[in-house]
């Protein structure tokens, strides 16, 4: 979950790279149940912010957590970590500026 944290934003952003290859390494070398059941329970619900309808928030987030973990572990993304990569950038909010 702490991997997650980081490449949402509260590492710099020059260590996604980092955090995409050791998450990719772990796919890669654990068994696919783990792998899946880990990113899954990693990449878990978060705050949803939703006004007047919460409740659809969070299904769509669900929704949304759940076609992620679906890509990220694809034939496509764990053949190549630069897919690997993007996909992770953009679950996570894709590109921050400036390092913290």
């Amino acid at each position: 979950a702490e991997l997650f944290a980081g490449a949402r934003g509260l590492m710099p952003p020059n260590h996604v790279s980092d955090i995409a290859g050791t998450l990719h390494a772990f796919c890669l070398a654990a068994p696919p149940d783990v792998s899946r059941a880990w990113i899954d329970a990693a990449s878990g619900s978060g705050p949803v912010a939703g006004g007047k309808d919460k409740e659809a928030a969070k299904v769509k987030a669900e929704q949304h957590r759940r076609e992620f973990v679906e890509e990220l572990l694809g034939q496509e993304s764990a053949g190549d970590v630069h897919k690997f990569k993007r996909c992770l950038k953009q679950f996570c909010g894709g590109k921050k500026k400036g390092g913290q």
